[in-house]
């Protein structure tokens, strides 16, 4: 049941990923995606009456993750500032 949960965690993240037109919901959805993976490796560990493991490559995940979510917070905040405007269209126009 609890990786039912997981898979729809998934699932929203992949949708918000590829429907959302601004970056914030782009990351939103890279969230979810986190989240779900971390719980998941906690979930089989603890199923597997290793709780410890599965605990170490969740926090792993999260903390990747997290440094992934501060890169992306960063990105964010210079493009709306260069372009006043968070819409994924125009995230091509940072390479210039």
């Amino acid at each position: 049941m609890i990786f039912v949960c997981c898979a729809m965690i998934a699932g929203f993240g992949l949708m918000s990923v590829l429907m959302r037109k601004t970056l914030l919901g782009v990351v939103l959805g890279l969230q979810l995606l986190g989240l779900a993976c971390s719980l998941v490796f906690v979930v089989a560990g603890v199923q597997a009456e290793v709780p410890l493991a599965g605990g170490v490559f969740g926090w792993l995940i999260s903390i990747s993750y997290v440094a992934v979510y501060v890169a992306a917070f960063a990105l964010i905040a210079r493009f709306f500032i260069l372009k006043q405007s968070a819409a994924v269209e125009n995230a091509g126009e940072l390479k210039r």
